[in-house]
């Protein structure tokens, strides 16, 4: 029977005292397309593809430049006349933030300018 009290008192403890929990969000940006790049070898190619993609989304800033963290990645790779293979890496630029972003206010608007008695404004 103390045990019972026990465990609901601590229960009862950690309900006072617990705090609203938070979570990591991942945050994305629209998608972009690297430039197409070749090389000899599809390895290659596709190393230069991705290299070139996340050059791209360093815009956003570094923590947007991972491939592991992108947003609908897709890699597309093909063998041209040139007898090279030519690859070109589309994704969403994604970061993991502790918080998630806050949403903007709306913009405000500037009332038009009352015109004086007997005036007409346009």
């Amino acid at each position: 029977m103390a045990r019972l009290i026990a465990c609901a008192l601590a229960a009862l403890l950690f309900a006072a005292i617990a705090r609203p929990a938070s979570a990591a969000v991942k945050v994305c940006h629209p998608a972009i397309v690297g430039d197409e790049m070749a090389a000899p070898r599809e390895a290659d190619a596709r190393a230069l593809a991705l290299k070139s993609w996340s050059k791209l989304a360093s815009l956003y800033g570094d923590a947007f430049a991972s491939w592991r963290l992108a947003g609908g990645k897709a890699i597309a790779c093909r063998r041209l006349a040139d007898n090279r293979v030519h690859c070109q890496a589309r994704g969403s630029p994604c970061t993991i933030a502790q918080t998630p972003p806050q949403p903007q206010p709306p913009p405000r608007t500037i009332p038009a300018p009352i015109a004086p008695k007997g005036e007409v404004r346009i």
